[in-house]
Formats: C-alpha cells, sequence, structure tokens
C-alpha cells in the first residue's frame, strides 16, 4: 500500500500548501524520485479555477516545480490529488 503521511502546513505559499512524506516515493517524470511532497491548492490567477497540484521536494522543502502524477485542475482537494497518485493518507 503507498502510504502519505502529513507533515506540516507550509507558509509562504498563495493558497493552502501542505507537506507530505510519502511511501513509496514518488516519481518525476524526468526520474527523479521524491520521499516528500508539496499538495498546494489554488485558484489559479491566469484561468481563475481551482487546481490542486503535487510537487517533489526534499525534506528542507527545496521544490521541484514540476507537477507530479495526481495533480489535477477543477477543484481543490489534498486527499483526492493524493489519491489520483495511488497513496492513502496517514
Amino acid at each position: 500500500m503507498k502510504i502519505a503521511t502529513f507533515v506540516k502546513n507550509l507558509e509562504g505559499w498563495r493558497g493552502d500548501a501542505r507537506l507530505y512524506r510519502v511511501d513509496p516515493p514518488m516519481n518525476g517524470d524526468d526520474g527523479e524520485t521524491f520521499e516528500y511532497v508539496i499538495v498546494s491548492d489554488v485558484v489559479a490567477f491566469d484561468t481563475n479555477r481551482p487546481e490542486t497540484l503535487i510537487f517533489g521536494c526534499n525534506k528542507d522543502e527545496e521544490t521541484d516545480y514540476c507537477d507530479l502524477k495526481g495533480s489535477f485542475r477543477g477543484d481543490i482537494d489534498h486527499n483526492q490529488a493524493l489519491r489520483n497518485a495511488g497513496y492513502v493518507i496517514e
């Protein structure tokens, strides 16, 4: 079973952003793996539509801003994004 464990809420992001530890690590399109991800939800400034995005990062929150599998547009829902990526939230 794939598990996403909530670590903390993040400050300084537009919208609601949270750090999760994922096991097994999530893979990016370039083959990089991420043990930590940031799930961020916002209403996009260019389309005025909601979106929930998953970004890979390390434990120090240094972020790769390429959307990972599970990201979606049209709603704001951290749980749904992580479920889309195949993870159960702990």
